[in-house]
């Protein structure tokens, strides 16, 4: 049996660029948050961040972040797959942080629970 990928595509000046997350989960040993991600593309290194947006005033904190490629346009129209590691040591480091909601670019919602490092 075949696995199929699917991938959404935004077509931004002619340019393919595209990203989906579909697994996230906290890497306590690497101190990184390790993002399953599929993206079109394949000439061009895709580099991927987190912004953080916004965080609630209660204790304890869930705060929102979106993930963002910043690496160059990328034209190709491959279907990539792979685990990228995004630095944690800024999460980790706040007590009070217990959730945080990771959206990819059409805004979709991954959950990192860090209640079992606290």
């Amino acid at each position: 049996m075949k696995a199929v990928i699917f991938a959404a595509v935004v077509l931004v000046s002619g340019i393919a660029s595209a990203f989906e997350i579909q697994g996230a989960r906290l890497n306590t040993e690497k101190q990184a948050i390790e993002l399953d991600v599929v993206y079109s593309g394949g000439c061009q290194k895709h580099d991927f961040v987190l912004n953080l947006n916004t965080c609630t005033r209660a204790i304890p904190t869930a705060c929102v972040a979106q993930v963002e490629d910043v690496g160059a346009p990328d034209s190709c129209r491959a279907i990539i797959k792979e685990t990228v590691l995004i630095p944690a040591q800024r999460y980790l480091q706040n007590v009070n942080l217990h959730q945080l909601v990771i959206l990819d670019e059409q805004k979709n919602p991954v959950l990192i629970d860090f209640s079992s490092v606290r």
